[in-house]
């Protein structure tokens, strides 16, 4: 239900990294949450989240300014009329809906479109929507403090306990259509205990780095949630429905027989972010060696494959996203299928380099960095100097930051090759090209200089 993705399952992002931004949901300043979970999750917010222009932001905590910023930035959460956000203000039922609705919208996540009202005490106000698609949806209920069930309450102040399972009941619907497919029944805090009507959805909140308890160990569930504790609550929410949605591949465009090639998949969500952890399938169409590999996203969302083949083919590569591969087999936890990026790569035959010569120029020999790029050409000549076409040339750069350092490229009739680059600094750069392997291959190199851009 993730319309934003080509695939939608959970990821518990919290178990797979620790994220640079650290998402505090401390109940107030001076106090350190702590729970089972470490790790902070993903976040999806921006590097550099734009700074909220609330008249009162620099009076928000440390703990929680810079989610309200992202929060803000995502328009999930909205000031009041005299331009303040009022942080240290309780968050009413009926703002909670708002909240987690723009939450599941900026994620995303479809909610359905309710046929009336839901309960008699809603039937207008800016929160009316919002409130009827959630209850369409099983994320709210009515009855709060014993009220019938008809009434949602919307003036009443949100608890701590009814915020985890309102969260809770909101990844599970966004992860299947399921609001009860989030569940621990391992007890986490003395003062929730299993009598407790969201026993569980407490506790899954605090192992998925939803929701945090106190450093005494408590989860003061009856304690009212804030409006500035309410933006981390959500931003957490939108952190953690973040899903792969896109894998890209790259690869060299030939190799040779028996010599290793590799190939690279970048994998992103549906905030266009880098997604670490997630487990990459690389498959092949012929018989290489290996044929196939899983290989999990680094913290730049890259998944590295090397392989080669043994005889002459063209030999097309897949990289797939795999779903989870079992990291919590005490959950249910959805899988699917993903995205998948392809390459071609041409493997050719080696070359014997013997009776071969290679020279290698350059132009310009000297150039701005950055913005000028080089051209090398290598020419491949035969006995009698005739030039050889087809011949394939490996170019492989060293020194200042060369971009990119290593190609090839397939000589034309001409016996001619040509690669360029730029460098990402002032200094010297040498360039090899190579025809041929092993011990008959034949190389030439050249040094360029690359210098800063004038001032």
């Amino acid at each position: 239900m993730v319309t934003s993705g080509r695939t939608a399952r959970l990821r518990l992002l919290a178990f797979w990294l620790t994220a640079a931004v650290v998402l505090a949901l401390s109940p107030s300043a001076g106090r350190t949450p702590v729970g089972a979970q470490d790790q902070a999750l993903v976040t999806a917010c921006p590097v550099e989240a734009p700074t909220s222009t609330f008249a009162d932001r620099e009076g928000i905590s440390d703990a929680h300014r810079s989610n309200v910023d992202c929060a803000a930035s995502f328009e999930i959460v909205q000031g009041f009329e005299d331009g303040t956000y009022r942080p240290r203000l309780a968050v009413r039922r009926d703002q909670m809906a708002s909240f987690i609705a723009r939450t599941l919208d900026a994620a995303g996540v479809e909610l359905p479109q309710a046929s009336g009202n839901a309960f008699t005490d809603v039937t207008s106000g800016p929160h009316l929507a919002n409130i009827n698609r959630l209850a369409e949806a099983g994320i709210v209920e009515g009855g709060p403090l014993d009220r019938p069930e008809s009434e949602f309450g919307p003036g009443l102040e949100t608890r701590r306990d009814q915020m985890a399972s309102f969260i809770v009941r909101a990844a599970g619907y966004a992860f299947g259509g399921d609001i009860n497919l989030f569940y621990e029944a391992t007890q986490r805090f003395d003062d929730v205990p299993p009598g407790n009507t969201h026993f569980g959805k407490v506790n899954f909140a605090d192992e998925a780095g939803l929701a945090q308890g106190f450093a005494d160990g408590l989860f003061r569930p009856g304690v009212s949630t804030l409006r500035d504790q309410m933006a981390s609550f959500v931003v957490r929410l939108l952190s953690f429905l973040a899903v792969p949605v896109n894998v890209d591949l790259e690869a060299p465009e030939s190799g040779t027989v028996s010599e290793t090639v590799a190939a690279r998949a970048t994998v992103t969500d549906q905030f266009d972010r880098p997604f670490p952890g997630e487990a990459v399938a690389f498959t092949t169409d012929e018989t290489t060696v290996p044929e196939s590999a899983t290989v999990r996203s680094n913290t730049n969302g890259q998944a590295d494959f090397s392989f080669t083949s043994m005889a002459p083919e063209t030999v097309t590569i897949t990289a797939q996203i795999d779903g989870l591969a079992g990291e919590f087999p005490d959950h249910n936890f959805r899988e699917a299928t993903g995205d998948s990026g392809q390459a071609a790569v041409v493997f050719r035959p080696g070359v014997d380099g013997s009776g071969q010569t290679i020279t290698l120029t350059a132009s310009p020999m000297t150039a701005q960095a950055v913005v000028e790029q080089v051209t090398f050409t290598a020419t491949v000549r035969g006995s009698g100097s005739t030039p050889l076409a087809d011949q394939l040339v490996s170019f492989r750069a060293a020194g200042a930051i060369p971009l990119p350092p290593a190609g090839a490229a397939v000589t034309d009739t001409d016996g001619r090759a040509t690669f360029q680059l730029t460098s990402a600094t002032p200094g010297q750069v040498t360039v090899t090209a190579t025809v041929g392997t092993g011990s008959t291959a034949r190389s030439a190199s050249v040094t360029v200089t690359f210098v800063a851009l004038p001032l």
